[in-house]
């Protein structure tokens, strides 16, 4: 969690400033390690493969892909802006 909530202090600084980072990076973070992703599962997560049942993750080198259900900390990912 220390990491997480470095990390929720950087997207909080004024963009392009030293030590800023995307404000969309902890929430990244925290999907990704809900759902036991490594990297480029994280990086390649999109918006079609989450459902009512779950986000659908697809692994790498051989593991099989599945489905994880969204529980508390999943539903607080906030939603898209349009």
């Amino acid at each position: 969690m220390a990491l997480l909530t470095f990390a929720l202090e950087c997207a909080g600084r004024k963009a392009r400033t030293e030590g800023s980072i995307a404000p969309y990076l902890p929430i990244v973070m925290e999907l990704g390690y809900l759902c036991r992703l490594c990297g480029i599962e994280t990086l390649t997560l999109t918006e079609a493969q989450a459902d009512d049942v779950g986000i659908r993750t697809q692994r790498r080198r051989g593991s099989r892909d599945n489905i994880v259900r969204c529980v508390g900390r999943c539903h607080r990912v906030p939603p898209r802006d349009h």
